[in-house]
């Protein structure tokens, strides 16, 4: 029986579907763990009305904005400026949601202050930076910078609140 030359290249591929079918999958070795701080997450005692919904939201979009990416950090904070990530270990990449009280104009920044990232205008929520992941230096941090409007109360007791969650490379 002759087989047409055309059909040889199909009839190892189904052989070799058929073989890899039945064998084992191999084993995969166990992903190292991150090299920079684990993600620490605010607990419900301390302001249970944003871990509720607004926390989860904000985590949710990790899937859409940050695939393939871990959770580094997820901040709720009232002051102008919060520390999101140290890339102790190694080069750090990360993208940034935000969810605030009232609109606000948010900009990464790194430890000399310079600013990665920045929104348009104000908004009470957002991604960061709004194209794709910003990157730093081993050595050097991320920190996300909430701007209130300036007709803003200055009222100490009305701050804006202010959720971060940052996803970085794994």
């Amino acid at each position: 029986m002759s087989v047409p030359r055309e059909a040889l290249p199909i009839f190892l591929l189904a052989c070799a579907c058929g073989a890899s079918l039945g064998s084992a999958p191999a084993a995969t070795a166990p992903l190292p763990a991150p090299a920079s701080k684990p993600a620490p997450v605010v607990g419900d005692d301390e302001d249970p009305p944003d871990r509720g919904p607004r926390g989860a939201a904000l985590r949710a979009k990790g899937a859409a904005i940050a695939a393939g990416m871990r959770l580094a950090a997820q901040r709720r904070s009232t002051q102008p400026e919060t520390d999101l990530l140290h890339a102790d270990a190694q080069d750090e990449c990360v993208r940034v949601a935000y969810d605030a009280d009232e609109p606000i104009a948010a900009q990464l920044t790194n430890a000399k202050g310079d600013v990665l990232a920045h929104t348009d205008g104000p908004a009470t929520s957002g991604v960061l930076p709004a194209a794709g992941p910003v990157c730093v230096r081993k050595g050097d941090s991320i920190a996300a910078v909430a701007v209130r409007s300036p007709d803003a109360s200055p009222d100490a007791s009305t701050r804006t609140r202010v959720l971060w969650a940052a996803w970085a490379a794994p």
